[in-house]
């Protein structure tokens, strides 16, 4: 089922985001919510396309891979304010 959700970020709507349950639910929550890096789309059966604020976070990046058995191949990049605003519009 795919979500939508306006995010909101210090009283001001920054957009619309959409999310994928089923693929939430294939990276795990846990996940997600640990290392502040959201699923945006599958490229191919273990490669995610995310979003994050860090893209060059190393280290983030290899735990979340470690941590869900897939690969990050491609990185949007967002800012941490926004990543928490939607993990919290989700999880409300």
């Amino acid at each position: 089922m795919v979500t939508h959700a306006n995010v909101m970020l210090w009283g001001q709507t920054v957009g619309l985001v959409i999310w994928d349950d089923r693929l939430w639910e294939v990276v795990g929550v846990e996940a997600i919510q640990k290392f502040e890096i959201l699923p945006l789309k599958k490229l191919d059966s273990k490669t995610l396309q995310v979003a994050m604020c860090n893209p060059l976070d190393q280290p983030r990046r290899a735990s979340f891979e470690a941590a869900t058995d897939l690969q990050i191949g491609e990185v949007m990049v967002s800012t941490e304010g926004q990543i928490k605003a939607v993990i919290e519009a989700k999880f409300k």
